[in-house]
Parts: structure tokens; C-alpha cells; sequence
């Protein structure tokens, strides 16, 4: 084997090795797409299938907050119809995480103020001080208030109406985000491709004597480096 081989086996092993460790346990959704890898076309039916879940969670968080949507939807012929839409044109990924950020906030919510829903901005201010004592990781309070300003928008709250929107509560969210970054170890990024590596997956992919298989995982990464792309990306 010559140097250009090692070096694309060297390539090719790092991005084919499991990131932040191997998983025992397949996603729900892995499982579903494992089932349709034989049929490329069935994808689309796994990303419907996942929307729907996740948009009837969303719905429920709407439901039991009486958000406006809720209450319209009780007034047309098909009600179920309007909940199991709330999530729009939203990816399946992007309402999930939605959901479970706000699912944290609504368990706080429920606890403290015995509420499932903020009726006022002092209290979901609460809940991002709360997270600030607790030491969360500095994400988290904005993830918060995007969970929040992504409910408000599917729960047909006005906009004039939005907590998200309030100037203290998006004062209060910068300010703790800054705190929590401040103590906070600096962010682990993944290492980058030599050039001399880039350059050996160039030599290989367009060597026609190579393995099929090993040039088309080459042109995937050359794909990526070249967009900076994520692994999702591609699907």
C-alpha cells in the first residue's frame, strides 16, 4: 500500500468512525430508515411519519395551554385536522427540539407557578434564572426562548402578545447566556483535514483502478469539505 492509499484509508476512517462514541440503542427514526434503505423513495415517508409525531406533541402542548389556535379549532368541522398542522412546513428535527425544550420548561412552569404556560413574562424570567443557578449548559436559555417563540407562533398567539418578544426577557436571556459562557469551557471542535489529505482523496476519486466503493466515499467527503456540510446534509 503507498502513501496515498493510507492517507485516504486515514480519511476515510474518520469520518466513517462514530462521533462522541458508538450508540447500542437505534433512534426510533434509524429504525424506520433502516427499514425503507432498500427503497431511497420511502425517505420522504420517514420524515412525514416523524412530523407527524412531533406536530401532534406540539399540539398537545398547545391544547393544554389553550393557546389560540386550540380554541379556533374547536370552532371548524375538522379540529384534529388544524392541531396536526401546527407544526407548518417545520422539520421534523426542528419541532422535536422545539417540544423538548419547552417540555422542560412547561415540567418547571407546573411546579413552581402551577401553570403549564407563562401568564406573564416574570415567569418564564424565573424559569431562565432558575437555569442560571442550576448551571446549565450556556445554550440552554436560548434554546428555551426559541422554544417558546416557536409555540407562540403555532399557538396563533399574537404577535403583540409574544413573551418572547419582550425586551426584558430577551435582556435577561443575553445576560445569562453571557454568564454561563463566561465559566464555561471553550467550545470542542472536530478536527480538520490535512491538505495532503484533501489532496489524496482528489488522487483517488479520479483513479478509475480503485475500489468503486471507496471512490464514491472519497466524492462524499470532498462533497462535504467542500460545502462544510454535516453528515444530515446529504440524506
Amino acid at each position: 500500500m503507498n502513501l496515498e492509499d493510507v492517507q485516504v484509508e486515514s480519511a476515510l476512517w474518520r469520518s466513517a468512525r462514530p462521533q462522541g462514541g458508538s450508540r447500542a440503542w437505534k433512534s426510533r427514526r434509524r429504525r424506520r430508515e433502516q427499514k425503507y434503505e432498500k427503497d431511497p423513495s420511502q425517505r420522504t415517508k420517514v420524515e412525514q411519519e416523524e412530523q407527524l409525531r412531533w406536530a401532534l406533541e406540539l399540539a398537545e402542548v398547545i391544547e393544554e395551554a389553550d393557546l389560540p389556535r386550540a380554541r379556533m379549532a374547536r370552532e371548524c368541522r375538522d379540529p384534529q385536522g388544524v392541531m396536526r398542522r401546527c407544526g407548518g412546513g417545520s422539520r421534523a428535527k426542528t419541532i422535536r427540539q422545539r417540544v423538548r425544550a419547552w417540555k422542560k420548561a412547561r415540567m418547571w412552569l407546573l411546579r413552581v407557578h402551577r401553570v403549564p404556560w407563562p401568564l406573564k413574562e416574570t415567569h418564564f424570567i424565573d424559569y431562565i434564572q432558575d437555569l442560571a443557578e442550576g448551571e446549565c449548559p450556556r445554550t440552554v436559555p436560548r434554546s428555551a426562548l426559541d422554544a417558546l417563540s416557536f409555540v407562540e407562533q403555532a399557538g396563533e398567539v399574537p404577535e403583540n402578545d409574544w413573551i418572547s418578544n419582550r425586551h426584558l426577557v430577551q435582556q435577561v436571556v443575553d445576560a445569562v447566556t453571557a454568564e454561563l459562557a463566561a465559566g464555561a469551557p471553550p467550545t470542542k471542535k472536530a478536527a480538520s483535514y490535512l491538505i495532503m489529505m484533501v489532496i489524496s482523496l482528489e488522487l483517488y476519486l479520479s483513479n478509475p483502478t480503485k475500489n468503486l466503493y471507496k471512490r464514491a466515499f472519497a466524492w462524499t467527503r470532498l462533497v462535504k469539505i467542500w460545502g462544510s456540510l454535516r453528515g444530515d446534509d446529504l440524506k
